[in-house]
């Protein structure tokens, strides 16, 4: 007893043995509370601000858009306002939507729907492998296209001859557009191909109700040409539908008519592939001809490849 007793000033003198260290919790990805973006708008501005992520992975073109520009308060753009919206390199995350959808939008397979190109954004268009043709939104209500055949002016150059001149083909275009309404275009415009041999031209009117993702065009011209007497009467009618991010059905139906009466309808039927990340865009359909008489489906589908620029 009296031992334990002198010994204890010995233990109470000791340190008291250190715990195990714990570990620091793991640390937890803190989420972007907004995100840096640029809104283009309808008549040209553009504005820097952020936006909520959640909004902006759900924002689509036509609907209204909640921002902060600086350090002011939210601001609410209202619906059809926006043209596009794009994150800012500066903050080092990739775009969320790209050029490409409004760029697509601006046409169906081959007639141009209302929805006009945005200023400084275009694209070049292979058609199959004849046809080459460049589109650029000059302003965003004015768009202007031009083009040719590389394959028939090499054929025709390479065959010589005192006919080696006529293979040469140059196509013209443009359209003028409005919006009426945040999810009604209307345009006007023409198109036109011109060789040495001859020339064929078609002024249209269209119009378009919705979106870029979803819409409907309905239009008309005439079509004149210098080897035909009397002019052809196209109606057109086609829509766009994208169904999911990089995909959307194409319908694009020609109905003919030939001084009054009806002459046969063109249908073309397809999907287009369209990546968010990205400038191509892939155009893949099959097109039937149908007359009073008869009906058929073409053998060769038709394909046509985008590189989209500018923005």
């Amino acid at each position: 007893m009296i031992a334990t007793l002198l010994a204890l000033p010995l233990v109470l003198a000791q340190e008291p043995a250190s715990a195990p260290p714990v570990a620091p919790p793991p640390a937890q990805e803190v989420p972007a509370t907004s995100v840096a973006v640029e809104v283009r708008l309808s008549d040209g501005q553009t504005l820097r601000g952020t936006v909520d992520p959640a909004i902006l992975l759900a924002w689509r073109a036509g609907e209204s858009l909640g921002m902060r520009v600086g350090t002011g308060p939210d601001i609410l753009l209202p619906a059809g306002q926006v043209v596009s919206v794009e994150t800012l390199e500066a903050t080092g995350r990739p775009p969320t939507r790209q050029d490409t959808i409004s760029a697509a939008s601006s046409r169906n397979f081959f007639a141009p729907t209302a929805i006009p190109l945005p200023a400084g954004r275009g694209y070049v268009s292979q058609m199959e492998v004849l046809a080459t043709i460049v589109d650029y939104g000059v302003t965003d209500w004015l768009t202007v296209e031009a083009g040719t055949s590389v394959p028939l002016a090499l054929f025709s150059l390479t065959m010589g001859g005192p006919d080696a001149l006529n293979g040469l083909i140059g196509m013209v275009g443009g359209k003028a557009a409005v919006r009426l309404a945040p999810r009604l275009h209307v345009a006007a415009g023409g198109f036109g191909v011109v060789s040495p041999d001859f020339q064929v031209g078609l002024p249209f009117g269209v119009a378009t109700l919705g979106d870029e993702d979803r819409n409907v065009t309905v239009g008309g011209g005439a079509v004149f040409a210098t080897e035909l007497d009397e002019w052809m009467q196209p109606v057109v009618v086609a829509g766009t539908w994208r169904i999911r991010p990089g995909l959307g059905l194409v319908t694009e139906n020609w109905i003919l008519f030939d001084d009054g009466e009806f002459f046969g309808v063109l249908d073309t039927l397809g999907v287009r592939f369209l990546p968010e990340r990205g400038r191509w865009s892939v155009d893949l359909a099959v097109a039937s001809i149908a007359s009073e008489s008869e009906w058929m489906i073409l053998p060769v589908p038709w394909l046509d490849v985008s590189w989209h620029f500018g923005g």
